[in-house]
């Protein structure tokens, strides 16, 4: 896995959700952003990522992680998608819980020894 790559997807992906929440068209889906394994991390998750590394606390701490934020943009978009006006700044500023799980993947990220391919 390229971490460099698995973070900007990261990052992109609070960016697009920003945007949704400015005009929730229902194009994405709860259950579907709640499934850990929707998305590149999560396959590589559940694949490479627990054969080299399932005893690895740092790996340990960024399953749960990765869980946490999928968990939280999935309520967001649950809230968005019922007709809640949802604030980006209160949905995924620093102090959100989306935040939080957010910036604890790339805080895991970083800590595990991956090396270039």
């Amino acid at each position: 896995m390229d971490r460099s790559k698995a973070i900007r997807a990261h990052t992109n992906w609070k960016k697009g959700l920003s945007v949704y929440l400015k005009n929730p068209t229902g194009s994405l889906n709860r259950r579907e952003v709640e499934q850990v394994d929707s998305c590149s991390l999560g396959m590589w998750i559940d694949g490479e990522g627990t054969a080299r590394f399932s005893t690895d606390m740092a790996f340990q701490q960024l399953k749960l992680a990765h869980a946490r934020f999928h968990h939280f943009a999935a309520d967001i978009i649950r809230r968005a998608n019922d007709g809640e006006r949802v604030s980006v700044d209160t949905a995924l500023g620093a102090r959100s819980d989306y935040a939080d799980a957010s910036s604890d993947v790339v805080t895991s990220l970083m800590a595990l020894p991956l090396t270039r391919p």
